[in-house]
């Protein structure tokens, strides 16, 4: 897991949100009443110390390539990939089980051999199973406000405990302390974040057969607002630097790298056709996020032309 505490060299008000994920264990009481797993961030941590939160972390490049024995299921997919790239949502699954891990020792996995496994996934190589995405449900998406010393564009997962392989004894790195079960009253007597508690009401909604969307918790220039990610795809964390569209027979356009990256810009007049062979330059809504941002490769991306 990257380092979170390492000093960012970007400054506040400009920093982009890191792409992370979470995962939300619960299990059913013999009374009937649902418990979820939660752990106290070390007082040395920058982001939310001494909080109650769920096990989850940043999302590694290497994610992307996880050993899963499954994927996420198409529902949860279709909704991902309206704001991600296929990749990067497949990362994100694969991030929250690869922290849940590392932090609490409880394997998301079917049995299956891991060849040359990264050490990333050495405790799922160890106990000779793969990890398994099938079983997450998406709850929401949370992106921490501009200004803040740690950002973080985070996916919060759910699954059952039935799905974890082998052992449920709770045994992780160190990195949580009083890792716990509690009710989702109890949860809500302990000391965690504000958008926990959002997380926490979304969940509630879903497990009481409440057919809601994915939604997304953000704060904008107006407020914090609360938006459908079904819907809107819920405005995304970076824009666009000014592009070149150019013109040859079918046309292309000249794009910055960031494109994997979740994309908000209002909406774009297309091209018209241009007589002369030459080229037309359009602005999408620059952001001063890339004003803080070094020089970076360009690359071209294939589009029809109108």
């Amino acid at each position: 897991m990257a380092d979170e505490n390492a000093k960012p060299l970007i400054p506040a008000k400009h920093r982009r949100p890191k792409l992370a994920a979470s995962l939300i264990l619960t299990r059913r009481r013999a009374s009937g009443d649902t418990e979820i797993l939660l752990g106290r961030r070390s007082g040395g941590h920058v982001f939310m110390p001494q909080k109650y939160v769920f096990p989850g972390g940043r999302v590694d490049r290497t994610d992307g390539f996880a050993p899963l024995a499954r994927e996420p299921r198409k529902p949860v997919q279709d909704v991902l990939t309206r704001v991600l790239t296929e990749r990067r949502a497949r990362a994100a699954a694969a991030a929250a089980l690869r922290e849940t891990a590392e932090e609490t020792g409880l394997l998301i996995a079917r049995p299956g051999a891991i060849a040359k496994p990264k050490p990333e996934w050495s405790p799922f190589a160890e106990a000779g199973v793969q990890p398994d995405a099938e079983p997450l449900d998406l709850v929401a998406r949370a992106i921490t406000p501009p200004g803040r010393p740690r950002r973080f564009d985070a996916f919060f997962f759910s699954a059952d405990a039935d799905s974890v392989h082998g052992s449920a004894k709770l045994a992780g790195s160190g990195e949580l302390e009083d890792l716990r079960w509690a009710t989702l009253a109890e949860a809500h007597e302990l000391d965690i974040p504000i958008i926990t508690r959002f997380i926490l009401s979304e969940l509630e909604a879903r497990l009481a057969g409440e057919d809601r969307p994915v939604r997304c918790a953000r704060v904008t220039p107006k407020g914090p607002q609360v938006e459908e990610l079904y819907a809107t795809g819920c405005p995304a964390i970076i824009s666009l630097p000014p592009f070149r569209v150019e013109r040859s027979g079918e046309g292309f356009m000249t794009l910055h790298p960031a494109f994997d990256m979740p994309v908000e810009t209002p909406p774009l007049t297309r091209p018209r056709p241009l007589d002369h062979g030459g080229e037309e330059t359009l602005s999408a809504n620059l952001s001063s996020l890339f004003a803080s941002m070094p020089p970076r490769p360009w690359f071209r991306t294939r589009f029809r032309s109108p």
